[in-house]
């Protein structure tokens, strides 16, 4: 009787982590600035919903868990405008998503040039 309920509760904790196993999906890319095209250090990247929030690497790169289906993407960082970008889940569990940041005015960003 005991080998057969830990059996049922090692199943039933098998099921539970394969069910939330597949409730998120790994979001990787590449932050970079809009003009440059150069990565950009340091920007903070957030999933809706699924803290906690993530920092590029030196090369822009960013690799972060979000909930499966749709999410909405944060980025910024200082000197840069703040952009909002949706993913859409795809049949594999990991997605790629690259977002570009545009200069704010107030670090020379588009509008500062055209005020010129």
């Amino acid at each position: 009787m005991e080998t057969t309920r830990a059996f049922s509760t090692a199943a039933a904790l098998l099921l539970v982590t394969s069910v939330l196993g597949c409730t998120s999906m790994r979001v990787t890319g590449t932050v970079r600035d809009r003009d440059t095209n150069k990565p950009v250090a340091g920007a903070v990247v957030t999933a809706s919903g699924y803290p906690p929030a993530v920092v590029t690497d030196p090369d822009g790169t960013y690799s972060l868990k979000a909930a499966w289906q749709q999410v909405s993407l944060v980025a910024g960082a200082p000197c840069y405008e703040t952009v909002t970008d949706t993913v859409q889940a795809t049949n594999s569990r990991y997605v790629t998503k690259d977002l570009t940041l545009v200069r704010s005015p107030e670090c020379g960003g588009p509008r500062a040039e055209a005020a010129r």
